[in-house]
């Protein structure tokens, strides 16, 4: 919303009323891979049972930063094209929450350079398999839920096949 606009009673259920008036533009690009970005074991933080809590460490990397605003000059525009009275176009900066971290834990043939094979299997343990974003080095459209959904099912027929093979 505009800087400055009501946030409750009469006034701010005025500028409701208008709001079948609004459009929104919204993007949404990739988070590139940045070795400094990782998810480990907290040193000091524990729930209480004692047991210490992951820790997400995350910066963007300064392309993702820039890509996000280009996208908001592009929206502007659009705006502009479509006769919006008003556009509200402000800089994106780095990510505060809500990020999808991709890659920690890649896919690949090699031991040495990757965590799970192409059956989301660890190369190191036999029945221990991972299922989601990590094995993606990289977002190819946005959204990752559908494609981690979607390499889930995969890898739990391969669960079940290496289950009847007594390979697990």
């Amino acid at each position: 919303m505009p800087k400055g606009t009501p946030t409750w009673g009469p006034e701010f259920k005025e500028y409701l009323e208008s709001y079948t008036y609004w459009m929104t533009c919204a993007g949404h690009g990739t988070s590139l891979a940045q070795e400094t970005n990782r998810v480990d074991i907290d040193p000091d933080l524990k729930d209480d049972w004692g047991v210490p809590a992951m820790r997400v460490t995350y910066k963007d990397h300064p392309d993702d930063v820039k890509h996000a605003n280009w996208q908001v000059e592009r929206a502007a525009e659009i705006m502009d094209a479509a006769g919006a009275k008003e556009i509200v176009a402000e800089p994106v900066g780095e990510a505060r929450g809500g990020v999808h971290l991709l890659g920690t834990c890649r896919m690949g043939n090699d031991p040495a350079t990757s965590v799970i094979d192409k059956y989301h299997r660890t190369h190191d343990v036999k029945n221990l398999f991972i299922s989601d974003g990590s094995s993606m080095v990289t977002s190819g459209r946005g959204q990752p839920t559908l494609t981690i959904e979607a390499l889930t099912f995969r890898a739990a027929e391969h669960i079940a096949n290496f289950a009847r093979l007594g390979e697990i």
